[in-house]
């Protein structure tokens, strides 16, 4: 059996393996996803289930529609500063990107406060608001998916 300070010395040194163990997790640099990744992940899922929306009643609805353009908010966030092409080009640096990301964004700000608001007729306005960039984006960068379509 453990004696008193045993124990106490056992427990010390678990709390500080779990310390050490925390504190390296946090210190590893993060992966940073492509804008295809950000895509297939984040954006498209959440652009669907807004421009999807018809008629929502519950709370419930209205929340999960409220989480598409927070997700899409903090991806256009993300990619301000970082957009890599699968290609390793950071088109983030480039102004037409910056504009598409900018707009996509700005709807998605749009989506959030008429969701806030529960104005439907405001919500699908920022889905209409929400295409134009998406469209021209894929256009410019990502053509293929647009003929995919």
């Amino acid at each position: 059996m453990f004696s008193h300070y045993g124990f106490l010395r056992l427990f010390f040194y678990i709390l500080l393996l779990v310390f050490c163990l925390n504190t390296g997790a946090e210190t590893q640099p993060s992966a940073k996803k492509t804008v295809m990744q950000w895509m297939m992940q984040e954006i498209v899922p959440q652009s669907t289930l807004l421009w999807g929306a018809d008629n929502p009643e519950s709370d419930e609805e209205w929340s999960q529609l409220l989480s598409a353009a927070e997700k899409i908010i903090r991806a256009a966030k993300a990619m301000q500063k970082n957009a890599l092409s699968d290609q390793g080009t950071d088109w983030s640096k480039q102004s037409d990107w910056q504009t598409y990301n900018s707009e996509m964004k700005a709807a998605a700000d749009h989506a959030k406060e008429a969701i806030l608001e529960k104005n439907l007729d405001k919500l699908f306005k920022a889905g209409d608001d929400l295409y134009p960039p998406c469209e021209g984006c894929h256009l410019q960068f990502n053509p293929a998916v647009s003929e995919d379509s």
